[in-house]
Order: C-alpha cells, then sequence, then structure tokens
C-alpha cells in the first residue's frame, strides 16, 4: 500500500509523507508534498492513546 502512495504522488511530482500506518485495517494515512514544503519533514511518530506499555 505504501508502494502505491508513493507512485501516486511521484505521478503528481510530488514526494510521499506517510504519517500513519494501520496494518490491521489495511490502510495508510499520507500527504503529497513539495520538497520545499515546511511540512515536508521527518514526521513524529507516536503510540495510539489506547496502548500502554508497561516498562520494567
Amino acid at each position: 500500500m505504501v508502494r502505491h502512495a508513493g507512485i501516486f504522488c511521484t505521478r503528481k511530482g510530488l514526494n510521499l509523507l506517510v504519517e500513519r500506518i494501520d496494518p490491521g485495517n489495511s490502510m495508510v494515512v499520507f500527504s503529497c508534498l513539495a520538497a520545499d514544503d515546511p511540512d515536508y519533514e521527518r514526521p513524529t511518530y507516536g503510540t495510539d492513546p489506547d496502548i500502554e506499555v508497561d516498562v520494567r
């Protein structure tokens, strides 16, 4: 799916920025951005709020 998103953006002359991947629903949230767009930078990935991590 990410490959198809990349092809979609490339055909528009833009760069792919993946914002979220949800393999359970086979969903990719992405944006197609120009190289000089201020939002085209390394994204900050986080966890969903309903996930707890027990660190011991």
